[in-house]
């Protein structure tokens, strides 16, 4: 079983309710500490959350319409994720490869570093036109 896995989800439907959704979610129980939680695109970080608390978002993650969540406490319940609202998806800038990597502890204090497979974000289209501009008609 992976200690990390990546989820996206392509909710977009409308401008108003749509949303598209990167996730990563730390899987195993037996981690004893959790240092960090990174989502990565095209190698640089778009977000990072660590165990004291602190969540750096970069510009793909810090504007308007675009909220981040994070949780590091019980190991299993652990996760980062972003979400970006219909309205605001910008294909250029939102589409790529992403992976998530952890940083922490195993049950024996030996420090542990995983990382997902790259998983392709493929946005094609104007969006702001396929699904904003439709509802002035």
């Amino acid at each position: 079983m992976a200690l990390i896995s990546l989820e996206i989800n392509n909710r977009l439907t409308s401008c108003d309710t749509g949303y598209m959704e990167i996730r990563c979610a730390v899987n195993d129980y037996l981690m004893a500490k959790i240092f960090s939680i990174l989502l990565i695109r095209y190698e640089e970080i778009v977000a990072l959350v660590s165990s004291d608390g602190e969540l750096k978002v970069t510009e793909l993650t810090n504007r308007s319409g675009v909220s981040v969540q994070s949780l590091i406490s019980n190991n299993s319940l652990s996760y980062l994720s972003i979400k970006i609202k219909g309205s605001v998806v910008e294909p250029t800038k939102d589409k790529g490869p992403y992976k998530c990597i952890v940083y922490g502890l195993d049950a024996n204090g030996g420090l542990i570093s995983e990382n997902t497979s790259p998983k392709m974000l493929n946005i094609t289209g104007n969006l702001k036109i396929t699904f904003c501009q439709r509802k002035s008609f």
